[in-house]
């Protein structure tokens, strides 16, 4: 797995469909990581330190890829306050080693047509 954690910012609007696809190659080629056996999650939190936290549902959509897919539903979207919030994603391989491999900024802007 790659050792570098990239900074990618987002923006959802509340009461719509987000998703957003990530492909995740290793650090000293170009080659995409096979994903096979690998587990990911992502939540984002407005503070570091804050307990509460929303989670994406996130999915390896191409093992061979390496393509990963965060989404939330216009249900769950229309539920975020409009603000800034921090996420990240973190990928375990199949041993059980846990990497932080993508970190950003969240912008939840609220949708004004209705």
């Amino acid at each position: 797995m790659a050792s570098s954690v990239y900074t990618v910012n987002l923006t959802i609007h509340t009461g719509t469909d987000f998703s957003q696809t990530f492909v995740f190659e290793g650090i000293n080629s170009n080659a995409r990581l096979n994903l096979s056996g690998y587990q990911v999650c992502a939540k984002m939190r407005k503070a570091e330190e804050s307990s509460t936290y929303t989670s994406f549902t996130t999915s390896i959509t191409d093992v061979a890829n390496a393509r990963v897919s965060l989404a939330m539903n216009n249900a769950l979207t229309s539920t975020l306050k409009p603000g800034k919030y921090l996420y990240d994603i973190l990928l375990q391989d199949p041993s059980g080693n846990i990497e932080r491999v993508v970190e950003g900024l969240v912008d939840v802007k609220k949708t004004v047509t209705r």
